[in-house]
């Protein structure tokens, strides 16, 4: 599969990864008519949405403790006194 890989580094000192380089892989190989600039632009903003909209998404995960049931899966059992 041919593919186009974009190098950047993010400037925007508000965004976490700033200064780091990072890759975008795409399958959009025409420069031209997607330029590099606006394919990460467009990445980014994709990911912004995806975080706002799924609140079980993988960046938010990985800051927050994972929580498991102490029961079995489907099974509502009450401690009695």
């Amino acid at each position: 599969m041919l593919v186009r890989l974009i190098e950047y580094t993010l400037d925007d000192p508000q965004r976490p990864g700033k200064e780091e380089r990072h890759r975008l892989l795409t399958t959009l190989l025409d420069a031209e008519l997607d330029p590099a600039r606006a394919l990460v632009c467009l990445y980014h903003e994709r990911w912004e949405e995806e975080i706002t909209f799924d609140p079980n998404s993988r960046p938010i995960q990985r800051e927050r403790p994972v929580l498991r049931s102490q029961t079995p899966p489907g099974s509502c059992k009450k401690s009695m006194p």
